[in-house]
């Protein structure tokens, strides 16, 4: 593997902020075919080259003793840049059981979208504290065939028996609120939580 990164940090009691630039290069890097074994588990196998390569940042901001604000985000691109897997399936003219040798040079590896964040803003005041928090995920690939499923499975009859392999983007709202009673003669504390 090769890794090369630059980045830089600034921090203050208000204000915090990091940044980072990537690029990796992989060699023989084991990823996940979007497949379970009969126990549940991930199938992988190895790719000979892979390249990840992107930018990612975080920031806090206080506003004051009572308000805070979190950020972190990240933007790559995954690819495969020499890969290959192995398909069986039945030709169609003769019946016969074939193997073909399937090239996935310049494919998304799968579970990697390209963008991602998460988002918080907390409230505290005495004994009350509110969390609201947002998390964003662009669309991904569950396995390394990246846009060309459909056309593999025509052109393979039987080599895969799915035929939908991304997941759709999504975005996410958490609100999180609790209040801290006061100490009492039984209980430690008491608290009052809305999610």
């Amino acid at each position: 593997m090769y890794d090369f990164e630059f980045g830089n940090s600034y921090i203050s009691s208000k204000f915090n902020f990091s940044a980072n630039f990537f690029y990796m290069i992989f060699n023989n890097e084991i990823v996940k075919n979007g497949q379970v074994d009969r126990f549940g588990q991930p199938i992988t196998g190895n790719m000979d080259n892979t390249i990840h390569y992107g930018f990612e940042s975080s920031c806090q901001f206080n506003f004051n003793e009572n308000v805070q604000f979190i950020f972190n985000g990240t933007a790559s691109k995954n690819y495969i840049k020499n890969g290959f897997t192995y398909l069986s399936y039945v030709d169609g003219l003769s019946n016969v059981d074939k193997t073909v040798k399937l090239d996935l040079n310049n494919n998304t590896i799968s579970g990697f979208p390209d963008f991602s964040f998460n988002a918080q803003l907390k409230f505290t005041y005495k004994n009350l504290f509110t969390l609201l928090s947002a998390k964003y995920v662009s669309a991904f690939y569950t396995d390394n065939y990246f846009d060309q499923i459909s056309v593999i499975s025509k052109k393979y009859p039987g080599a895969i028996d799915y035929y939908d392999n991304k997941v759709d983007e999504y975005f996410l709202v958490n609100l999180f609120i609790s209040y801290d009673l006061k100490q009492t003669a039984m209980l430690n504390s008491v608290k009052l939580f809305y999610r």
